[in-house]
């Protein structure tokens, strides 16, 4: 029931929201064949190439057309696997029927996670992949390296295809993977963990083979240079993002919870080894936190790369939820009536959370591309003079280009960035921030203001 509610909050939204910019870079590529995805150059110019969200798109618009709608299918589809995979993760770390309920409320939950499952962008479709690697690797835990191996290390390596941003994940995964098979069994080199390894090794050459190329061009354009240059700064970007709110003080108090559960995670794993008491999800996810956390420290030092930030820190999203619900159990299975109250209060939060926040017209990473379709109409049916030349702020660009060119048969005649506005150049129209509000020329009229900051200005007659 939760699942089917918020498959069709994600699927309303796909078909409601307006192209934000970065999903029109991403659409373009369906002009492109698959092998040219994957491998030209010409398809790496930027880092918008995720590239199986690439190739699957372009494999739906050969079967719908080309859409805003039709774009987004395979990471709304890929949500289902993050479901069933948040649902196979719970059922193996409880079999508490009400915490099962309440850990899906907390991993389906997260506005700001669930905004890309909506979007033309790989971020949804790596988390669903990732959510399944671990999974997998829960259920590898519990039936003590038996089952599930293969699938562990084909997720990890499908979410990298996803998103580039992945391969720390990836890279933790084999090496959690290698401690915890020490931990488990005592001994780490014997027949069995060799065949576990050549398997791991065949898909790590097999990843390798189709991300070197494209990876080496990103890596010449400098893609690899964006984000934030402290992971302090990452960090406070991150519980921005996921509190939905711009507020600093709402920002210190997520931060602060956050770093309560990292070091109450940490002192249940050392009372669970003193007391020898079998935690292995615990020490699992918090495993691959820690090592994901000194990866990202390593690059950021040796390769001179930056902290992830924003879209590309969702990675830790659903190792964070899995640590609290992991958390969640600890409490319930020692202190019964207190662990009740905790976990029935974090179910109340995160359902008031994703009904406060919900908004099936916009995203927050682009939000001010909320209304791009509807200015696209507007400025399609409102010539004036029998023209059409409309300056567009550069973030807005791109969505009023897309639905020109794919939706409204170019009826509006010239679309022009407006810091490449010419003397010669006539325009009809000026859609702008407040903060370029200074770069209307005298002799224009605001048409309407949308949320206080996007306005659309025209010619007086």
């Amino acid at each position: 029931f939760i699942g089917a509610i918020i498959f069709s909050y994600i699927s309303f939204r796909a078909f409601n929201l307006s192209i934000t910019i970065d999903e029109v870079t991403s659409s373009e590529l369906y002009q492109f064949s698959y092998f040219q995805i994957m491998f030209s150059e010409r398809c790496f110019w930027s880092a918008n190439n995720h590239v199986l969200n690439s190739i699957l798109l372009k494999f739906f618009v050969s079967l719908f057309g080309f859409h805003d709608w039709v774009i987004r299918i395979p990471n709304v589809l890929s949500y289902l696997i993050y479901f069933g995979s948040s649902w196979w993760a719970i059922k193996n770390i409880t079999t508490n029927r009400l915490l099962q309920i309440i850990g899906i409320i907390i991993l389906n939950s997260d506005i700001y996670l669930i905004d890309f499952f909506s979007l033309c962008r790989g971020y949804g479709m790596a988390n669903a992949f990732e959510m399944l690697s671990i999974a997998a690797f829960i259920n590898v835990l519990k039936t003590n390296f038996s089952k599930g191996n293969s699938l562990l290390f084909i997720s990890a390596a499908l979410s990298v295809y996803s998103n580039f941003t992945w391969i720390p994940f990836y890279l933790a995964v084999g090496f959690v993977y290698c401690l915890m098979y020490a931990y488990k069994n005592k001994i780490i080199f014997n027949k069995l963990f060799t065949i576990k390894i050549i398997n791991l090794f065949i898909i790590s050459i097999s990843l390798f083979l189709l991300c070197f190329k494209p990876i080496s061009y990103l890596i010449n354009t400098n893609e690899f240079k964006y984000g934030t240059k402290t992971l302090s700064e990452s960090f406070s970007i991150f519980v921005q993002n996921i509190s939905y709110n711009g507020n600093e003080s709402v920002g210190n108090i997520y931060k602060i919870a956050i770093v309560v559960l990292v070091i109450l995670s940490v002192f249940i794993s050392i009372f669970s080894i003193i007391k020898k008491k079998q935690n292995e999800q615990l020490y699992l996810i918090l495993l691959l936190i820690f090592t994901i956390l000194i990866g990202s420290i390593l690059q950021r030092n040796i390769l001179e790369t930056m902290y992830p930030d924003g879209r590309k820190a969702t990675m830790y999203l659903p190792l964070m939820y899995l640590l609290l619900f992991i958390i969640l159990v600890f409490l319930e299975q020692y202190y019964l009536r207190v662990g009740s109250i905790i976990s029935f209060a974090f179910s109340l939060f995160f359902i008031f959370h994703f009904i406060k926040f919900k908004n099936i017209n916009a995203v927050r990473e682009w939000w001010f591309d909320e209304h791009g379709k509807e200015v696209a109409n507007y400025l399609a049916n409102n010539s004036i003079n029998n023209h059409n030349r409309t300056a567009v702020n550069g973030y807005m660009l791109g969505s009023i280009y897309f639905y020109n060119k794919y939706e409204l048969n170019e009826k509006i005649e010239k679309i022009i960035s407006l810091n490449k506005i010419k003397k010669e150049d006539s325009i009809e129209y000026f859609y702008v921030l407040n903060i370029e509000l200074n770069k209307i020329p005298e002799g224009y009229k605001l048409l309407k203001s949308y949320n206080s900051d996007n306005n659309l200005y025209n010619l007086k007659k």
